[in-house]
């Protein structure tokens, strides 16, 4: 997914961090505040990038749940293409719809994996840059 960040900010009296991104989707706003036991790893670099993650995160949603009602189209247009007297399930208007939902699907799959990923790169992130001050 491509995204530009607009704005990122950081404060570090308290440790919060805001970023947000501008997407095809819309723009979304990440934040990110560090635990008072990590203050000893606190930066600005830190903070932004959760919040860029987070942020992504949501744009990553955004795009999923578009998909998603997408597919539930499609779903329902090869119900509809069924009832019709004239149906020819060996079409290429019929193939081509089975490849279409087929493809979204996929899509929707390979996705939903990247959210996953990116939840999981926050936590290493965070456990990579304690390691690394202790």
């Amino acid at each position: 997914m491509f995204y530009k960040l607009m704005e990122s900010h950081y404060l570090p009296e308290s440790g919060e961090s805001i970023a947000i991104i501008k997407t095809k989707y819309g723009d979304f706003a990440g934040y990110a505040r560090l635990h008072p036991e990590d203050f000893d790893i606190k930066s600005e670099f830190t903070g932004c990038s959760f919040a860029e993650t987070r942020a992504l995160a949501k744009a990553h949603r955004a795009e999923l749940k578009e998909k998603r009602i997408k597919l539930k189209a499609y779903v329902d247009l090869e119900k509809e293409v069924k009832q019709m007297k004239g149906y020819n399930p060996h079409s290429v208007e019929s193939r081509r719809l089975r490849r279409k939902i087929y493809e979204l699907d996929k899509e929707i799959k390979e996705k939903a994996d990247i959210l996953k990923n990116l939840h999981s790169k926050i936590i290493e992130d965070s456990e990579r840059k304690r390691k690394t001050v202790h």
